[in-house]
């Protein structure tokens, strides 16, 4: 890859960096690239340095083979839900958090009252409708001794036998 010129029976070879014609070049590396440059611009870079008789080797074929292993591990996807149980709230809350406090034999005002909620915000509750906040869910299961949240498994969202794609028929609910 030597770019020579010819003059009158010499030959001279042209600098990759300056474009000057030189008798001789020196291979040297600029950032990774190998250039024949003159003595003034072979400044700029490092020298060749080839070994007598011995070629250099690459990585292994063990090792490519390892690296592209990890790869591949690295490009799958991932389903984050695999595998995982949640804790929800159940679907009757309401009744039970009703049931507990009549047992205990207390008020809607006085219950409210323990748990530093107004009697407003208790009578929703218990409606179901007013979702209640985890924390605020602690502090009614800590009160009443009993258990609002459920353990739910993940099913994955597909049904087997289907093509893996999700589908209306996935999320209605058969009773």
């Amino acid at each position: 890859m030597f770019n020579y010129i010819s003059v009158v029976g010499m030959e001279h070879m042209i600098c990759e960096m300056c474009g000057k014609d030189v008798p001789t070049t020196k291979p040297v590396f600029i950032e990774r690239t190998k250039l024949n440059l003159c003595g003034a611009c072979a400044r700029f870079g490092d020298e060749q340095r080839e070994s007598k008789g011995v070629a250099q080797k690459g990585p292994s074929a063990q090792a490519i083979e390892q690296r592209l292993q990890s790869r591949e591990r690295r490009m799958q996807t991932r389903d984050i839900y695999s595998g995982k149980e949640s804790r929800h709230l159940m679907d009757e809350y309401g009744e039970a958090i009703r049931t507990a406090r009549m047992r205990k034999g207390l008020s809607q005002e006085d219950f409210a009252a323990s748990i530093g909620i107004k009697k407003g915000m208790l009578s929703k509750i218990e409606a179901n409708d007013l979702i209640p906040e985890d924390k605020l869910v602690a502090r009614i299961e800590k009160a009443l001794g009993i258990s609002l949240m459920e353990e739910v498994a993940y099913s994955g969202g597909t049904q087997s036998g289907s093509s893996g794609k999700m589908t209306l028929q996935d999320f209605i609910r058969r009773e």
